[in-house]
C-alpha cells in the first residue's frame, strides 16, 4: 500500500514562467511532516525540508528526467521520517521559435553590447526583446574552469572503533589535495535511502552521531571554491550502526592467591565492549552445572566453598536489550585446598 501519491500540475508565474505544482495525499488519519526533494543523474537536492504543507511550487533549473522524493514523518516521531513515496517527471522548457531576428547595428568582434531582436513564439505573437551580447570566446566558462586547479578527497580519516553504535560520536576529518581552496559537502544514506544532503563550506572535519541503527553510506563531495563545477571528486564511506557494541573481551580476577575450605572467595569480571552487560554464574563440581547466579548486572561473584577439589566457574554475558541467551562466555578453573589450622 502507498501511504503517500504524488501529484503534478504546470503552473504560470507573473512572469509567464513555468514551474511545476507538486502536493501530496495520504489517506492516513494521522498529521504528517513533509519534506521535498529532487534527484537527477544520481544526484540528490532538498527542495524543501520538513513542513505541514503539503504543497509546493517547483522549478527545475534543467531541462531531464527527474525523481521527486517525498518523506513524510509522524509530527512527535522519533524516526527521520516514516514514510516514503517516489515519481518520476519529465521537464522540458516552453522554447521560443525565433522567425526573424532585426539587427539593431553591426557588431564588432570582441564588443560586449545590448542588440534588439524581434521573436515569434510557437502561437505567433511577436515578442521584442533586448538581448546582451558578449562575443568573446563562448567558452570561456570551461576555459576558465580548467585552468582551476582540482580539488581531491584522498583520504577519509575517522574514528579506529569499527562497532559503531546509536548515539555514539563518530568523527571524520578529509585529507584533501588543495585544501585551502576546497568546498566540501555530504550526502547521507541510511539502508539505501537518501536522508539529507549539506551544502559545500569549508570545513572538512565534523562529528556525526548516528540516531538509528541501519547501513549508513556518507557521500563526500570536494570542489574549488571558484568552480563552477558540481563537483571535483567524489568518495564514499561506509559503516554499520548497531543498538549496542559487541562484547570482546571477557576476563576473570580472584581476589585471593589461595582458596580454601569455609572461607569467602570474590571473582571479579571484566569486559570489553557491550552496553549494560549483565551477567550470569554457573559452578561445575563433581560434573554437575549448577546455576548460582543469575543475569543481572552485578559483575562479580561471591561464595563459600566447603569441599575441597577442582572447581569451574563460567560466566556469561551480554547486553541488556540483546534477546540471546549469551554474547560471550569464560570459564575460570580453580582449586580449593583444605583448610588447616594453626596448632599453637
Amino acid at each position: 500500500m502507498n501511504e503517500l501519491l504524488i501529484n503534478f500540475e504546470d503552473n504560470k508565474t507573473n512572469n509567464d514562467q513555468k514551474t511545476i505544482g507538486i502536493f501530496v495525499e495520504t489517506l492516513l488519519r494521522e498529521e504528517l511532516l513533509y519534506k521535498f526533494l529532487e534527484g537527477r543523474n544520481g544526484m540528490w537536492k532538498v527542495i524543501k525540508d520538513f513542513g505541514k504543507e503539503n504543497y509546493i511550487s517547483w522549478k527545475p533549473q534543467k531541462e531531464g528526467n527527474y525523481i521527486i522524493m517525498v518523506q513524510g514523518k509522524k509530527v512527535n516521531g522519533s524516526k527521520p521520517f516514516d514514510y516514503l513515496e517516489r515519481e518520476e517527471y519529465s521537464y522540458k522548457k516552453d522554447l521560443d521559435i525565433c522567425k526573424n531576428i532585426e539587427v539593431d547595428e553591426y557588431i564588432e568582434e570582441n564588443s560586449n553590447i545590448e542588440i534588439g531582436v524581434d521573436l515569434y513564439n510557437e502561437k505567433g505573437v511577436k515578442q521584442r526583446e533586448e538581448l546582451h551580447i558578449n562575443t568573446i570566446a563562448n567558452n570561456s566558462k570551461e576555459i576558465l574552469n580548467q585552468n582551476i586547479e582540482k580539488s581531491k578527497i584522498k583520504y577519509i580519516l575517522t574514528s579506529p572503533n569499527e562497532n559503531h553504535v546509536v548515539d555514539e560520536e563518530i568523527m571524520f576529518a578529509l585529507v584533501i589535495e588543495n585544501a585551502q581552496n576546497t568546498l566540501i559537502k555530504y550526502k547521507l544514506y541510511i539502508n539505501n535511502i537518501f536522508i539529507e544532503e549539506k551544502a559545500y563550506d569549508s570545513i572538512k572535519s565534523f562529528i556525526f552521531r548516528p540516531r538509528i541503527i541501519g547501513e549508513y553510506r556518507i557521500e563526500f563531495y570536494s570542489k574549488h571554491r571558484d568552480s563552477e563545477k558540481e563537483f571535483d571528486s567524489k568518495k564514499d564511506y561506509k559503516f554499520e550502526v548497531k543498538e549496542t557494541s559487541d562484547i570482546t573481551d571477557i576476563t576473570v580476577n580472584c581476589n585471593k592467591n589461595k582458596i580454601v575450605c569455609n572461607k569467602d572467595v570474590t571473582f571479579n569480571i571484566n569486559v570489553q565492549g557491550g552496553k549494560s552487560v549483565i551477567y550470569e554464574f554457573y559452578l561445575l563440581k563433581d560434573q554437575e552445572w549448577k546455576m548460582v547466579q543469575g543475569y543481572g548486572a552485578k559483575s562479580f561473584y561471591t561464595f563459600t566453598p566447603f569441599k575441597e577439589g577442582i572447581y569451574d566457574l563460567l560466566v556469561l554475558a551480554k547486553s541488556a536489550k540483546k534477546d540471546i541467551d549469551y554474547e560471550k562466555f569464560t570459564i575460570c578453573k580453580f582449586e580449593v585446598e583444605k583448610q588447616i589450622d594453626n596448632i599453637n
